[in-house]
C-alpha cells in the first residue's frame, strides 16, 4: 500500500518591527515594511543586495541610517510611504537609491567630499522640485532619473562634474529653461526631455558630443529653433527617439516635433531670470571655485 507523505517545512522568519515578505525575494529585491524614524534602529535588517523599504514612514533618511545596513546591500529602494528628505553621505556604499512615490521634497549630499560608489539615482515624486547642486559631490553618477518631478528650471553647469554621466531623464517635469549656456556634459550618451514647457535648447547637441539619443516630444518648441537643430541633430547622428502626433490648433509639424512660428524671446529671458534669482536665494546655495553661487529652484 502506498502511502503519500507531505512534508512542511517551515521556517522562522527574524523578529523585528517591521513586517519581511520573502516571496519578493524572486524579483531580486527583499520588502521591508511599515519601518518608521522612530523603530528603525529595532529592525533586524536582511542581509540582501537589493533592500526596498514600502509603506514606511521616515521624516529624513540620512548617513546614519545608510550605514546601518549591511555591508552587502548594494541597493535601496523607497515605495509608497513617506520619506520626506533623502541625505547621502561620501561614505554611504551603495551603487543605486530609488524613492518611488513617496513624497520626496529633499535629495541633497551631506557634504563636499567625494561619494566614489552612487552609479544610479531615481525619483518619482511631484512634491520634488529642486535639484540641490550639492548632489555634484556624487562623482561616479551614471544615470540620473527624475521624470515625474516637478523641477521647472535645470542648469547643466551643476552636471559637468559627472564625468560618468551616461542617461539623463527629465521627462514630465515642470521644465521651462534647460539652461546649457556654455556647459558641457561629454560623456552624456541618452537624454530624455520630452513632456516639457521648452522652447528652445542652447547649443544643442554640440554640448553633447557623445550623445546617441533624445527625446524631445510634447514640449512648446519654436519652429525657428526645430529647423535650426535638424542639421546638428543628423550631422552628429543622434537618434530622435520619439515624435509628436496631432499638434494642437496653431501649431505645425516640423521634423516630428510640434512647434509654433510665434517667438516671446521676453517671455522666455524673464523666466530665466527669475528662475537664477530664486536659485541664488534658496535654501540649498553652493559657492564655486570662483566665488559665483550655483543654486536651483
Amino acid at each position: 500500500m502506498l502511502k503519500t507523505v507531505l512534508i512542511v517545512v517551515t521556517s522562522l522568519l527574524p523578529q523585528s518591527s517591521c513586517r519581511y515578505n520573502g516571496k519578493y525575494r524572486v524579483l531580486g529585491s527583499s520588502p521591508i515594511e511599515y519601518i518608521t524614524t522612530a523603530n528603525f534602529s529595532l529592525a533586524n535588517l536582511p542581509n540582501d543586495p537589493h533592500l526596498e523599504f514600502r509603506r514606511c514612514h521616515f521624516t529624513s533618511f540620512g548617513p546614519d541610517m545608510f550605514e546601518a545596513l549591511k555591508p552587502s546591500t548594494r541597493r535601496v529602494t523607497f515605495r509608497k510611504g513617506t520619506v520626506r528628505e533623502v541625505v547621502i553621505g561620501p561614505t554611504t556604499c551603495l551603487e543605486r537609491i530609488q524613492v518611488i512615490d513617496a513624497g520626496l521634497v529633499v535629495l541633497e549630499a551631506a557634504s563636499d567630499e567625494p561619494n566614489y560608489q552612487l552609479k544610479q539615482l531615481t525619483v518619482r515624486s511631484r512634491k520634488f522640485s529642486e535639484w540641490s547642486p550639492s548632489l555634484a559631490s556624487l562623482w561616479m553618477l551614471e544615470e540620473i532619473d527624475v521624470a515625474y518631478c516637478n523641477l521647472s528650471y535645470l542648469n547643466v553647469q551643476w552636471l559637468e562634474r559627472y564625468n560618468h554621466l551616461k542617461m539623463l531623464d527629465v521627462s514630465k517635469n515642470r521644465l521651462v529653461v534647460f539652461d546649457i549656456g556654455m556647459s558641457s556634459v561629454p560623456t552624456l550618451e541618452r537624454l530624455h526631455l520630452w513632456g516639457n514647457h521648452l522652447k528652445e535648447l542652447q547649443r544643442f547637441p554640440e554640448a553633447f558630443p557623445k550623445l546617441k539619443k533624445v527625446a524631445l516630444a510634447q514640449n512648446r518648441w519654436l519652429c525657428r529653433w526645430v529647423a535650426n537643430i535638424r542639421g546638428g541633430i543628423l550631422s552628429q547622428g543622434v537618434e530622435l527617439m520619439d515624435m509628436d502626433g496631432v499638434c494642437r490648433v496653431g501649431w505645425q509639424i516640423n521634423g516630428g516635433l510640434c512647434c509654433r512660428s510665434g517667438e516671446d524671446r521676453k517671455a522666455a529671458t524673464s523666466q530665466r531670470k527669475t528662475n537664477e534669482k530664486s536659485s541664488i536665494h534658496g535654501g540649498h546655495d553652493f559657492i564655486g571655485m570662483n566665488g559665483s553661487v550655483f543654486g536651483m529652484k
